[in-house]
């Protein structure tokens, strides 16, 4: 095959993996890293590039879950396991994701009240009903095409890092040369940042979207969509690789800019989005204080859908319920139903009065507690050849999953204990 005809190939297949990665740094993942970045300066740096392939292993294997076996992640729960684990991954997932939601759209609120003015609460409302219109009434080809693009909205952070004012050689050190801290504080921040690359919804959303990709190609029956070439194993990789190196760039630039600013300045605790803004303004001007607001916005726009469509998925797949974005409304309304109420449950506990930054770090901390028994799972469907066949974990594979399984039960642990403590 022509080197052109097969680079061609992997453009076209760039999708799920790329938007995944991409809603890997929504909103929460953002006030997140503002926070770390804020809190300890140069020593978190270095999270970013060594999280990397650690992550993007375990986001591979649910794509290829998706792929080799045409099934969602809770589908093969189901039939491959007792009840009550498909249920319990289903319960852990559902109330992460809930809270992960309420987080963001939050932030998305405040995010637009800076660009345009008015009230917080009136966008909240907006928002919402702008997100689920999207996903009951825009055909999912259209929409997958959508946020596609939002994924090119991250950039703005890049940009926005290169514009703050900084020793650049002090930058790369930090970034190559970890820097760790045994305090509770900084064990934290760091189940934190592991909870933004590891977070549960993409874990379920990741294996779904490769389901429904396949079939918008004409693979309808479960029979077309089993098995796996080479090729499309290649292709799976380089499509969750890409997403997931623009995921970890977005949280360097991110975990950069605000130690750059925020904590050079002293400030270690971030309360709300228009701090973070406030600061860059004068640190690097009107374009990075605004490139900061519409990046919130049109990653929460990338996540929403994402969060709540996870949530519809694994109930759906877990109850067999008719689902999947590319049906229309009338014909899976049950599935749209917890869309629509995973939304609604996210604008009440912004209306109770939840602080936005705050809320979002406490998401991805629940975040990386609850994926610890879902990267287990994925590991164990990974190396079971009743399920992948022949196309189970390489040793590569395996040698990343476990280390990254074990990384995640150390931390998860350090955090119970310093709770305790």
């Amino acid at each position: 095959m022509p080197r052109a005809a097969g680079l061609r190939y992997y453009l076209r297949r760039l999708g799920p993996g790329l938007v995944t990665g991409a809603a890997n740094d929504d909103p929460g993942a953002i006030g997140t890293h503002a926070q770390v970045g804020a809190q300890f300066g140069a020593a978190s740096y270095w999270l970013a590039p060594y999280t990397l392939p650690l992550t993007a292993v375990v986001l591979e294997m649910c794509a290829q879950l998706g792929n080799v076996t045409g099934r969602g992640f809770v589908t093969i729960l189901r039939f491959r396991y007792s009840p009550w684990v498909m249920w319990s991954a289903v319960s852990l997932f559902t109330v992460a994701n809930v809270v992960n939601l309420a987080a963001d759209i939050g932030a998305m609120a405040e995010s637009v009240r800076i660009i345009a003015g008015g009230s917080a609460r009136l966008w909240l409302v907006v928002l919402a009903v702008v997100s689920a219109a999207l996903q009951l009434f825009v055909p999912y080809p259209r929409y997958a095409t959508v946020l596609k693009l939002l994924a090119l909205s991250l950039f703005a952070y890049v940009v926005a890092a290169f514009l703050v004012p900084k020793d650049w050689s002090a930058v790369l050190r930090a970034t190559v040369l970890p820097t760790v801290r045994w305090d509770r504080d900084f064990v934290m921040g760091v189940v934190a940042v592991i909870g933004t690359r590891l977070s549960p919804y993409v874990l379920v959303w990741q294996p779904a979207q490769v389901v429904e990709e396949e079939i918008e190609e004409g693979k309808v029956r479960l029979a077309e969509r089993i098995g796996a070439t080479r090729r499309e194993v290649k292709a799976i990789q380089v499509d969750v690789i890409a997403g997931s190196i623009v995921a970890n760039l977005v949280t360097w630039s991110m975990l950069v800019i605000t130690g750059t600013t925020l904590h050079a300045r002293g400030v270690t605790n971030v309360e709300t989005v228009d701090q973070v803004a406030d600061v860059l303004r004068p640190a690097a001007g009107q374009l990075a204080y605004v490139l900061f607001a519409v990046g919130i916005l049109a990653t929460g726009m990338l996540a929403v859908p994402v969060l709540a469509g996870g949530v519809a998925y694994a109930i759906g797949e877990a109850l067999g319920w008719k689902r999947g974005l590319g049906r229309e409304a009338s014909r899976a309304p049950k599935f749209y139903g917890v869309i629509v109420g995973c939304i609604a449950l996210a604008v009440l506990g912004n209306l109770l009065g939840i602080n936005p930054i705050r809320a979002l770090v406490l998401s991805q901390v629940l975040n990386g507690l609850v994926a610890i028994p879902l990267v287990f799972l994925i590991l164990r469907l990974c190396n079971d050849r009743g399920v992948m066949g022949d196309k189970t974990n390489g040793r590569l594979a395996n040698v990343l999953g476990w280390t990254t399984f074990a990384i995640i039960v150390l931390v998860g642990i350090a955090v119970v204990w310093s709770m305790v403590g």
